[in-house]
């Protein structure tokens, strides 16, 4: 209740402002003389400045449409096979595509384990050459 008196009384004593703005014929001028990219200063218009660059454009769009017409050709292989229907699945065609598909980022999987293992070396050889001191896989 005390805040409340409180709050009344400040806006009673606080002068109203004017709601014009005072410095708006200034900002005008100053804003054809400036060269902003977000200005217009023909028309006097703000004019939007993309942050990031389009996507949808360009590089990126032309990577899309390869990226879409070499997937288009794949899925024509196998579009004949979904004239088979399988139960609560699907076309047979993609179910076909989906199992190659997966099959090949397993291989991609195991390939990448099998540098991994490569890479690594053998644990008997990490202990023997922490008892002596030398770096593992340091070839003397």
């Amino acid at each position: 209740m005390v805040s409340l008196v409180a709050a009344v009384f400040l806006m009673l004593a606080s002068p109203t402002a004017d709601p014009r703005p005072t410095g708006a014929d200034g900002v005008r001028p100053a804003l054809r003389k400036g060269e902003f990219p977000w200005y217009d200063a023909e028309t006097g218009r703000v004019k939007p400045v993309l942050s990031r660059p389009d996507y949808g454009a360009g590089v990126w769009k032309r990577i899309s449409d390869a990226l879409a017409a070499v997937g288009k050709w794949i899925g024509s292989w196998f579009r004949w096979l979904n004239f088979w229907r399988v139960p609560g699945i699907g076309g047979l065609g993609n179910v076909v595509a989906v199992g190659l598909v997966l099959l090949v980022f397993t291989l991609v999987l195991v390939g990448l384990l099998e540098l991994l293992r490569r890479y690594r070396p053998p644990e008997s050889e990490t202990v023997t050459a922490r008892r002596r001191g030398d770096r593992p896989g340091r070839a003397d």
